[in-house]
C-alpha cells in the first residue's frame, strides 16, 4: 500500500514538472543534436547567433528597464518572403514604441517607418557564399538591421518599454527586434577586465581598429571597454507571452566590388534617350565632368543648355571631345542645367572655388503596377463628411523583366464604400507622351517610362477606397490632400519647381496602396529629373491678367454671380465672384 502511494506521488510530480522540463531541458538539448533546417546544419564558423523577438500588431511587447540606463537601442528588421527580395521592390514597415512609468503613465511614444533592404551575400574563406543575415529556415529572408535610439535622460521616471508592429507590407511578414541598454563602466573596472577576456572576444571588441589587439594602446582599449550594450529580454514566458527566434549574422566583409571596366563611373547616368538636368542654386564658377560609360565609345558629343531662373532664357552650346572624359568650366547663375549626350555617359558638377561636388542627389518616386487582373486599391477616409480630393498619376512603361504596355490603355477608377458598393465609376483613356526625364531606378538599356498623366477626382463623402483597374499594364502613383489645406504659391518661384525645392511644403501627399496577401508584384522605383520650362512670351511680357470685354452697342448687360461649389476654404480674392444662398 505504501509503495502504491509513493508511485502515485511520483506520477503526480512528473505530471506537474513535465511541461517545464520539456521547455527548458529537452528543447535546448534537442536543438544541440538535431538541426531544424539544412542551413543550420551547414552553419559557418563566422556566423554569430543572436535572439530576436517578434512583435505583434495587437499586443504590446514589454521590456523592463534598469534605473541606470541612459540610452536604449532598438535594432529592428523585417522577416521577408522570397518574392519581396527583388531589385525593384520597395518594402516598408513601421513599429510603435512607448515608454511607461511604474504606474503605467505614458511618458514618451512614437512611430518609426523603415525601408526593408537586404544585404548581399558574403564570401567565406572556404569558397562558399552565405547570406549576410539568415534564420534557421532558409526560405525566409531578414532585412538589414535598423537602429532606433531613445534618450531616457528626458524621461527620468521610465520603468518599461513597450513595442508593437504598426505596419506590415504583407500578413506573412514579421518584425523582429533586439533591445539593448547602454552601460558605462569606470576606467578602473575596465583596466581589470581586459586581461580576463579570451583572444576571440578581444578581436571582436577591437574590430574597428586598424591595428591588431596587441598593438592597440591601453587608453584605446579602455575606451572600447567603457561602453557596452546590455541585451534586454521581454517580460513573460517564451511561447506564451512572446515568440522568439535565432538570427545569424556573418562577421565577414562584403564581396569586393565589380571589375572597374564593368562598373559605371560615379555620377548621374545619361544617354540619348535618358536626359539629365542639374539645378544650379547660386552664382559661381562651375566645372562639369562628363565620363563615357561605354569603354568602346571614343567620340562623345553633349548638348549643354542652361535656363536662367531670372528670365527663363536658355543658352545652348555643343561640347565635343574624346573619351574617357569631357570637361567644361564656366560661370553659371541660378537656374537649370540640361545635358543630352550622344552616347552613354555619367555626369558630375563641381564648385570651382571650393572644389566641392555639388551634383544633386538622385530623386526617386514610387509607382505601382496595375494590370487587368491586378487592380491597385488606395484607402480613403470613410468617416469624412466632405469630398476627398485624389490625384492619380498614370504612366505606361516597358521593361525587360515585365510585360509591355498595350497600344491603347484605358483606366477605370472605382470609388467604393466600406461595404464594397461602387459610389463612382470613371473610365479614361491614357495617352501620355514618352519621357526623357523619368526612368526605372535600376538601369536597363531598353526600358522606357512615359510622362505621368494626372487624373483628378473628388471622392464622395463616406468613400473607403479608390480602385485603379486597367486593361493593360500601367504604373500608378496615388496622392491625396487635406480638403482644408490651402494651396499656397509664391510666384514666380513656384513656377520653377527646382528653385528652393527642399524648402517647399507639399500640397499633395503620397498614398500607399492597400496591402493584400495576393498583391502580386510590389512597387517599382522610378528616378526623375526636373524639366526645363517652355518660355511663354505673353507671360514674360507681363500679360497674365484677364480683362473683361464690354459688348458694343445698346444690348442689355448684367453682372453674373456663380454658385460656390468647391470644397475647402474660399479665397479672399474670390469673394466678389461667388455667392451663397442665405437661409430664410
Amino acid at each position: 500500500m505504501r509503495l502504491l502511494g509513493r508511485l502515485c506521488l511520483l506520477a503526480l510530480v512528473v505530471f506537474l514538472v513535465w511541461p517545464l522540463a520539456q521547455r527548458y531541458v529537452l528543447a535546448p538539448v534537442t536543438g544541440l543534436f538535431w538541426a531544424s533546417s539544412p542551413q543550420r546544419a551547414n552553419l559557418p564558423e563566422e556566423a554569430e547567433q543572436s535572439t530576436v523577438f517578434w512583435l505583434e500588431s495587437a499586443d504590446w511587447l514589454r521590456f523592463s528597464l534598469a534605473e541606470n540606463t541612459p540610452t536604449l537601442r532598438i535594432l529592428s528588421h523585417l522577416q521577408m518572403q522570397p518574392e519581396q527580395n527583388t531589385d525593384e521592390s520597395l518594402v516598408r514597415y513601421a513599429l510603435d514604441y512607448r515608454v511607461l512609468a511604474r504606474d503605467g503613465e505614458v511618458l514618451a511614444s512614437g512611430r518609426y517607418h523603415y525601408k526593408a533592404v537586404t544585404l548581399p551575400p558574403r564570401p567565406l574563406e572556404d569558397g562558399r557564399e552565405f547570406p549576410a543575415r539568415f534564420y534557421d529556415d532558409p526560405s525566409l529572408i531578414p532585412s538589414a538591421g535598423e537602429n532606433l535610439f531613445l534618450d531616457l535622460a528626458t524621461v527620468p521616471n521610465a520603468n518599461s518599454l513597450e513595442l508593437r508592429a504598426a505596419y506590415l507590407p504583407d500578413d506573412r511578414n514579421r518584425i523582429g527586434v533586439q533591445v539593448t541598454g547602454r552601460e558605462v563602466r569606470s576606467r578602473e573596472d575596465v583596466g581589470k577586465l581586459w586581461p580576463r577576456l579570451d583572444p576571440n572576444t578581444r578581436r571582436r571588441l577591437l574590430r574597428p581598429h586598424v591595428y591588431p589587439p596587441h598593438l592597440v594602446s591601453s587608453f584605446e582599449i579602455e575606451n572600447a571597454l567603457q561602453l557596452r550594450w546590455m541585451p534586454l529580454g521581454p517580460e513573460g514566458v517564451a511561447g506564451d507571452d512572446f515568440d522568439n527566434d535565432y538570427l545569424y549574422t556573418l562577421s565577414v566583409p562584403p564581396a569586393p566590388p565589380a571589375e572597374a571596366e564593368q562598373a559605371l563611373p560615379p555620377g548621374l547616368y545619361a544617354d540619348p534617350n535618358k536626359w539629365v538636368t542639374l539645378p544650379v542654386d547660386y552664382d559661381g564658377s562651375y566645372r562639369l565632368e562628363i565620363q563615357s560609360a561605354d569603354p568602346l565609345v571614343t567620340d562623345v558629343n553633349v548638348s549643354l543648355a542652361h535656363q536662367s531662373n531670372q528670365d527663363l532664357e536658355t543658352r545652348q552650346q555643343l561640347l565635343t571631345g574624346t573619351a574617357p572624359q569631357l570637361t567644361w568650366t564656366g560661370d553659371l547663375e541660378p537656374g537649370l542645367l540640361q545635358l543630352i549626350p550622344s552616347a552613354p555617359v555619367t555626369v558630375r558638377l563641381f564648385d570651382v572655388s571650393t572644389g566641392a561636388d555639388v551634383t544633386p542627389d538622385k530623386r526617386y518616386l514610387q509607382a505601382h503596377p496595375v494590370a487587368a487582373d491586378q487592380p491597385v486599391r488606395f484607402a480613403l477616409d470613410p468617416g469624412s463628411a466632405e469630398p476627398q480630393p485624389v490625384r492619380l498619376d498614370v504612366r505606361t512603361f516597358s521593361h525587360p523583366q515585365r510585360a509591355g504596355s498595350g497600344p491603347d490603355p484605358r483606366v477605370r477608377l472605382e470609388i467604393r464604400a466600406a461595404d464594397g458598393t461602387v459610389l463612382q465609376n470613371v473610365e479614361q483613356s491614357i495617352t501620355p507622351a514618352p519621357s526623357f526625364y523619368q526612368r526605372f531606378s535600376q538601369q536597363a538599356p531598353d526600358s522606357g517610362v512615359s510622362e505621368g498623366q494626372s487624373l483628378f477626382l473628388e471622392a464622395s463623402p463616406g468613400a473607403a477606397e479608390v480602385a485603379v483597374i486597367s486593361n493593360t499594364p500601367v504604373l500608378v502613383t496615388g496622392y491625396t490632400r487635406l480638403a482644408s489645406l490651402p494651396l499656397v504659391r509664391a510666384l514666380p518661384e513656384s513656377r520653377r519647381p527646382w528653385q528652393s525645392y527642399g524648402d517647399r511644403v507639399p500640397s499633395w501627399f503620397l498614398m500607399n496602396p492597400v496591402a493584400t496577401a495576393a498583391s502580386g508584384q510590389g512597387p517599382v522605383s522610378l528616378q526623375w529629373f526636373f524639366q526645363p520650362i517652355e518660355r511663354n512670351e505673353a507671360l514674360l511680357s507681363g500679360q497674365y491678367d484677364w480683362q473683361g470685354l464690354d459688348i458694343q452697342g445698346s444690348s442689355l448687360q448684367r453682372d453674373v454671380l456663380f454658385p460656390h461649389q468647391l470644397s475647402g476654404p474660399l479665397r479672399d480674392t474670390a469673394v466678389g465672384s461667388v455667392f451663397r444662398a442665405l437661409p430664410e
